[in-house]
């Protein structure tokens, strides 16, 4: 009691509860999200213009790449944020069916290659040629690679370089995804994988694009009894992202 008047219980201030870590960080992604959207649509918007009003080839095929790679990643966006929910709430629900890994990868890379062209970034594939077959969803799947490909090209500024690295090892397909970009420290590596939380890798908002995707990537790898790990050897030093994954003989492979 001060000057007479009762104290406030300890969870709320002012009359109003006070807001758990969860839910402002939530909050803040569900705000991240409309600002990007709304960053997206007014892109596609310009370029639309743009294609209605420009006689010029080199201006149609520039808007043409913007509507492309806009629309992609609100599509990413979007599917991400409707598997962080099913993840968080148990209800995700994935196929098990035998299927060789090399061509999800390959789908992954044609998926994500609009914005590694789009940010001037060398992408190399290594894949195996024997059959690195798998029991599990190539929908789901493709999103494990599309999002660390992504992350990859975001944390790399222009003109860096990305590497996908497919094999089998032993029991294991072992999926890496290396970068030549702005790393991590050592001490936020654990947190990489943390679902609304975009600290560890810089404040710069423009950088952390909605912070879900690695949760998301993660979190399907363990529905098909695998894992994502992360590496890095500091800021500036890049990163590595390594997805593995049970193999599983298949005479259809």
């Amino acid at each position: 009691m001060i000057d007479g008047t009762p104290a406030l219980p300890h969870c709320w201030d002012r009359g109003r509860p006070r807001r758990s870590d969860a839910t402002t960080r939530r909050d803040e992604l569900l705000t991240r999200l409309a600002h990007e959207l709304g960053d997206s649509i007014a892109a596609v918007c310009t370029a639309a213009a743009l294609i209605i009003a420009s006689e010029s080839e080199e201006h149609l095929r520039l808007a043409v790449g913007v509507i492309r790679r806009q629309s992609s990643q609100m599509t990413r966006m979007v599917d991400d944020l409707t598997q962080a929910l099913l993840l968080g709430r148990g209800d995700q629900r994935i196929s098990r069916d035998p299927l060789n890994l090399c061509d999800v990868v390959v789908a992954a890379v044609n998926a994500i290659r609009p914005l590694v062209d789009g940010r001037g970034h060398a992408l190399e594939v290594v894949l195996q040629r024997e059959p690195m077959t798998v029991n599990g969803d190539p929908i789901r799947l493709r999103q494990v690679f599309v999002n660390l490909l992504a992350d990859a090209a975001w944390f790399t500024d222009k003109g860096g370089r990305i590497t996908i690295d497919a094999r089998r090892e032993g029991a294991e397909i072992t999926v890496a995804v290396r970068d030549t970009g702005r790393g991590v420290a050592p001490e936020m590596v654990p947190l990489l994988f943390e679902t609304y939380d975009r600290k560890t890798r810089s404040s710069d908002p423009g950088w952390g694009r909605m912070g879900i995707g690695l949760s998301v990537a993660s979190g399907l790898a363990a529905l098909h009894g695998g894992s994502v790990t992360a590496a890095s050897d500091g800021p500036e030093a890049g990163s590595e992202f390594t997805v593995r994954l049970p193999f599983v003989e298949s005479p259809q492979a």
